[in-house]
């Protein structure tokens, strides 16, 4: 890995401006661009052309994504995500919570391994069996 770690307010702002004009699927092929971007292709997130280059590649029409990126618009609604209650918790990135429908919750931070999802999953549903089970007696 060489890639260089940098801020990342003007890739969630290029997200937020595609899901926002174009809806979550595009929001979501940025999202996809930017991994690729940074994980394989050893790019910088915060870097313009960088920004420029995935919007690009997924379709986003470049003279529209280079006056957009010279605004400030979606930088509150970005700087309010990151200062949300919510997202306090999290510690690392990926970040998965699980919510099961009596109300348990688990959080779940940084990169796991598959088996141990397995495991969490499994867990849950029993918790979720217990409670269901309880409840009839």
């Amino acid at each position: 890995f060489g890639g260089n770690i940098s801020h990342t307010l003007h890739s969630h702002r290029l997200v937020e401006y595609a899901r926002a004009k174009y809806g979550n699927d595009m929001a979501n092929k940025v999202v996809h661009g930017m991994f690729v971007a940074y994980h394989c292709d050893q790019k910088t997130p915060s870097d313009i052309d960088t920004l420029k280059e995935v919007a690009a590649k997924v379709g986003l029409p470049l003279p529209e994504v280079e006056s957009f990126l010279r605004s400030n618009e979606f930088v509150d609604t970005v700087l309010d995500d990151v200062t949300n209650p919510m997202f306090k918790s999290q510690t690392g990135v990926p970040h998965y919570k699980f919510s099961t429908a009596s109300g348990t919750e688990f959080e779940l931070p940084g990169a796991q391994d598959v088996s141990y999802f397995v495991r969490l999953i499994s867990r849950l549903v029993d918790i979720e069996l217990e409670k269901k089970q309880g409840s009839k007696i």
